[in-house]
């Protein structure tokens, strides 16, 4: 894989990370690129959990992407790291 491919993915994963949900053009504005739809193929191939649903309107349709993270166990308190802990 070339590396602006890499710096590419590493973009759009962070912005997966930090919650943005996008469509096509806005990943590939994010990501600086035109395979965005090919990064998410290779994210997800890689295990992380990508979803979509389509959009409609005015006779058009087109798919948003958005990364959901598991919900922590309840109980579970965050550290200085992000890492849960289960708080007994």
């Amino acid at each position: 894989m070339d590396e602006s491919l890499n710096t590419a993915k590493a973009r759009i994963r962070a912005a997966f990370e930090s919650g943005i949900r996008m469509t096509t053009a806005q990943g590939n504005r994010i990501g600086n690129t035109v395979d965005f739809r090919k990064i998410v193929s290779l994210l997800k191939s890689e295990g992380f959990d990508i979803q979509s649903y389509w959009n409609e309107k005015d006779g058009r349709r087109w798919k948003t992407y958005y990364h959901q993270y598991p919900l922590p166990q309840k109980g579970t308190r965050m550290n200085e790291l992000g890492q849960s802990k289960l708080q007994l």
